[in-house]
């Protein structure tokens, strides 16, 4: 459709050049000035070989300061990395397979190299969420919540319900869920309670002061196949009482 100067153009501005690097687990502090992420490296493209970057940077105005990288050449580690929105890194590292299985937490108190705490665990931990200061963090593993102190030591432990997936903590000190078709809290006590919300949810987010709730909206199927009623989309609620406040539908869109 376009000449072949114009094609031969388009080719030579947008190749890739040097390695390739997919960035995963991308999360900001709640002050803006810290950013970490994981980074998957090509560093053989014969054989697909690839080393797991865990990178911390400074945010100055648009550009990023790396401040410290961990790199994972060891193809039976599976790491992880994520920040708290004070600047706490945590970073996770499992070894092995089912029953197996060991991970490795480690804290760094304001994203300081230096100033870790580190913990081991048998199993998986397959979700892990934290308080605004880092100081409290829940995760969860092998079908249980554990409620971990700054120490990271373990200070409750209760099962958890299928298909559950920690979302946050909220100011009342109970850790927000989502399941495949709702929304629950639970507190260090191990009591599960139902939000009056019956429906899928793929991403949550709630505002600051915890009165608005969104809910992203996506369905399965072929995009053409769609009705009106499966549009892409979110929900806006009030929270904790899920009255719905308004509905954007977006077609084909997430």
């Amino acid at each position: 459709l376009n000449p072949r100067a114009a094609a031969k153009r388009y080719e030579k501005e947008t190749r890739i050049e040097g390695d390739y690097v997919d960035a995963s687990s991308l999360h900001i502090s709640a002050d803006g000035r810290l950013l970490c992420y994981k980074s998957y490296r090509e560093v053989d493209p014969r054989t697909g070989k690839v080393f797991d970057d865990l990178v911390v940077c400074d945010v100055a105005g648009l550009r990023l300061k790396r401040r410290w990288c961990i790199s994972s050449r060891d193809t039976d580690v599976f790491p992880d990395i994520t920040c708290a929105p004070d600047g706490t890194v945590f970073v996770t590292q499992a070894r092995g397979h089912d029953e197996d299985c060991e991970t490795t937490l480690t804290r760094y108190a304001n994203a300081d190299r230096s100033r870790k705490t580190q913990v081991a665990f048998a199993g998986e931990v397959s979700n892990l969420t934290f308080s605004s200061d880092g100081s409290r963090i829940a995760m969860l593993l092998d079908g249980k919540v554990h409620f971990l102190d700054e120490r990271l030591q373990t200070v409750a432990r209760h099962r958890a319900p299928k298909h559950v997936v920690l979302e946050q903590f909220l100011k009342s000190g109970d850790v927000l869920a989502t399941t495949s078709r709702g929304i629950m809290t639970a507190n260090a006590e191990g009591k599960w309670r139902s939000l009056p919300y019956r429906d899928s949810v793929r991403w949550l987010s709630l505002n600051s002061g915890e009165t608005l709730c969104a809910i992203s909206i996506i369905k399965g199927g072929l995009v053409h196949e769609q009705k009106p009623k499966d549009q892409y989309g979110f929900k806006l609620l009030s929270f904790p009482k899920m009255k719905l406040v308004r509905h954007f539908q977006i077609p084909a869109h997430q």
